[in-house]
């Protein structure tokens, strides 16, 4: 995840290793792709760059998806950096608020992590708190 530039590279490494990405690599690539995200709206805009499609939307749906299914494996250290990694995209997306125009990436990361009336957001912090009992 070191290696990537942009939050649709680090996507696309970790949609092409899913089978076999471990709670470390997910956590990794949760804690990448917030400061992709933020490094990248820093920089000069790139039109190429900011659209969202079809492929990059099934990609983070899948790794949302895959990270929930895979929490209660997760150690303190990836359960802490994915939930922290997670909130820090989110607090990022909902501060741009009705900004986000269809086909940006960010609307895409708002449409996976917050959905309408905050129900995906609720439940993936639901989640990330009961993973985090057993280790309390």
């Amino acid at each position: 995840m070191r290696n990537c530039q942009t939050i649709e590279e680090a996507v696309q490494l970790a949609y092409d290793h899913v089978d076999s990405i471990s709670p470390r690599g997910i956590s990794a690539f949760w804690a990448s792709g917030s400061k992709l995200l933020q490094i990248q709206n820093r920089g000069p805009k790139k039109r190429q760059q900011q659209k969202a499609d079809q492929q990059i939307s099934h990609q983070f749906d899948t790794m949302i998806a895959r990270t929930m299914e895979h929490m209660d494996a997760f150690n303190v250290i990836d359960l802490a950096q994915t939930a922290i990694s997670l909130a820090k995209i989110v607090k990022f997306i909902e501060r741009r608020g009705g900004r986000l125009s269809v086909g940006r990436l960010e609307r895409t990361l708002q449409d996976i992590l917050i959905g309408n009336e905050s129900e995906n957001k609720q439940f993936i912090f639901d989640q990330i708190a009961l993973a985090s009992i057993p280790v309390l």
